[in-house]
């Protein structure tokens, strides 16, 4: 496996997730591979494919306090206010290998598929923090695995992926004939003849 990621180290091998494409769009099939390297025996039951997507934004604004002084007066303070907001786009969980025997010390290469639904928006990261109402905004989906074991004594391995998303690319027609005639007047009414176009 070369270089190993210091996130996918575990005491009982090394576990990454890596998709075959850098990124994917919405209605895509999305492929790739979960390569393992096991050092001692793991009683392995199964591996565990989750996939999320979450919108997140956050934003500050603020409401103006009212309050009565002892004198009679009235003082108005403001008060600053963080709003936030979050939306789960989508998840799923789901087993995407079971193992009959558990795992023996080698290297593994497991292939996973899922398709991504029709809709969905793409991967964004936004922020503004040198205007007032200092605006963040993020939609990112993930990919997790985990090797689920019988045994409760063994550290759990597991491996998370960024996934992105991208807008579908919009359908140009070529070679559209399209024909425009309009009448060209002056002052409203006097008759300048045509264009066309």
């Amino acid at each position: 496996m070369g270089n190993v990621d210091s996130r996918s180290q575990f005491h009982a091998g090394n576990m990454i997730v890596q998709t075959d494409q850098p990124y994917y769009s919405p209605n895509d099939m999305v492929t790739g591979k979960i390569y393992l390297r096991i050092n001692t025996m793991v009683d392995a039951t199964h591996l565990e494919l989750e996939v999320k997507g979450k919108e997140k934004g956050s934003w500050m604004d603020y409401e103006i306090e009212r309050h009565n002084n002892p004198d009679g007066t009235i003082r108005h303070e403001r008060k600053d206010i963080k709003r936030k907001s979050e939306k789960l786009i989508m998840h799923f969980k789901q087993p995407c290998f079971q193992f009959t025997g558990g795992l023996m010390p080698g290297d593994y290469t497991i292939p996973f598929q899922f398709h991504l639904p029709q809709g969905i928006p793409s991967s964004i990261i936004f922020s503004k923090k040198n205007v007032e109402k200092k605006p963040k905004a993020k939609v990112k989906y993930t990919i997790k695995v985990k090797l689920a074991t019988r045994s409760h004594m063994t550290k759990e391995m597991h491996y998370k992926q960024v996934l992105i998303v991208r807008e579908t690319p919009p359908n140009f027609e070529m070679m559209i004939n399209q024909q425009s005639k309009h009448n060209i007047t002056t002052w409203c009414c006097l008759n300048q003849g045509f264009s066309e176009i």
